[in-house]
């Protein structure tokens, strides 16, 4: 459970950008959204990796 925990902190700094772009009006860019789409999937791949086990 500490592991999943552990792994969903990466979430954070997505969650940062979309709060600036939400309260503050900032600009996301493509770079932005591909990145996130790969922590995403990364953190999709892990969690559901140690689903199987």
């Amino acid at each position: 459970m500490a592991s999943q925990a552990a792994v969903l902190q990466l979430l954070v700094p997505i969650l940062a950008a979309v709060g600036g772009w939400w309260l503050l009006d900032e600009a996301l860019g493509w770079r932005f959204l591909f990145s996130a789409g790969l922590v995403l999937g990364g953190i999709l791949l892990t969690i559901f990796s140690r689903q199987r086990r």
